[in-house]
């Protein structure tokens, strides 16, 4: 719907594949905040990449 709308108004048939790297742009600045899991236990109760407090 919204490639429709773009290829409509501008004419240029490759609109759809700009929107589509604009979004993997936009995933990949947030994959820059995501935590890393690896070695987690899945059963824990602890937040990965926060260190616990002991004490």
């Amino acid at each position: 719907m919204a490639n429709e709308w773009l290829v409509a108004h501008t004419g240029n048939a490759v609109v759809p594949a700009c929107y589509m790297m604009a979004a993997c742009v936009v995933g990949e600045i947030a994959l820059i905040f995501v935590t890393e899991t690896r070695r987690c236990s899945l059963r824990g109760s602890g937040i990965p990449g926060k260190q616990e407090v002991i004490g």
